[in-house]
């Protein structure tokens, strides 16, 4: 069982299938190959195909982590034909069998000071991290692999770092490939415009009004009722954060119509 098993999300049909698999038997004598797609391509020997008429993402990983096989993952969400290298360097690169391989984000010294600011508030608030590196591509070695074959949610734990006593390997790459997930995102907005409009007219209240300044526990009230809106707005623009890093937490599975 000692093979690897890359789980490609093709639910645009664009990967050459006939180009990644020849790159993969010039690399590996065992190995396994699933592909999630919309329509049914040719059939390869250890390709297997699956057809959805879904297409979320998480949802079909969700569906797809079941039928993982091997000791090493390589989950693609998003892929260049031109370099699909990249998907065996991230397999390559696990060495242990507590390791996660991730392809690695190239930013200044500023950017990456503040992007480690904020992901302790998102562990203080949510008790993960988020990863610094693109999620289009990451490799998981048999540890973290036997957990994501355990649980509903495979598709979040792709996505977050809430994992102890996993070693973190940051693979190059020449041209990555930025994700963008789809998340629902109009109840945040309203919930920081009705917080920050409280918040407004609290201190309008205070400024125009002289009988309130005059007042101990009322000014207290005001304080404690601008306290509370200023922190959901803190809220909700972490989550805002959040979801354009990783999109949504779903628990749902995509429904297979055919396979190959």
């Amino acid at each position: 069982m000692n093979f690897p098993t890359f789980l490609i999300v093709n639910l645009q049909n664009k990967l050459n299938i006939e180009k990644f698999v020849n790159l993969v038997e010039k690399n590996y004598k065992n190995y396994k190959i699933i592909i999630a797609s919309t329509k049914l391509h040719k059939k390869y020997k250890n390709v297997y195909e699956y057809q959805f008429d879904d297409v979320e993402p998480d949802k079909v990983i969700n569906t797809l982590m079941p039928k993982v096989e091997g000791e090493r993952l390589v989950l693609v969400r998003q892929f260049d034909n031109e370099n699909l290298d990249e998907i065996l360097n991230i397999e390559k690169a696990i060495k242990k069998n507590n390791q996660i391989s991730i392809l690695k984000k190239c930013k200044n010294k500023f950017k990456s000071i503040i992007f480690n600011y904020i992901n302790k508030i998102i562990n203080l608030i949510f008790g993960y991290k988020l990863f610094d590196g693109y999620l289009s591509c990451v490799g998981f070695s048999s540890v973290p692999l036997s957990v994501l074959m355990q649980i509903e949610n495979s598709s979040l734990y792709t996505k977050i770092n809430k994992w102890q006593g996993i070693d973190l390997v940051y693979v190059n790459c020449n041209k990555c490939q930025k994700l963008k997930f789809k998340t629902k995102k109009i109840k945040h907005f309203v919930r920081i415009a009705i917080s920050l409009l409280i918040m407004i007219g609290v201190i309008l209240c205070w400024i125009f009004i002289p009988f309130l300044q005059s007042k101990l526990l009322l000014k207290m009230a005001m304080i404690f009722v601008i306290l509370i809106a200023f922190m959901f707005v803190l809220l909700d623009c972490v989550i805002l954060y959040v979801k354009r890093k990783i999109g949504e937490n779903i628990f749902d599975k995509a429904n297979i119509i055919d396979q190959n």
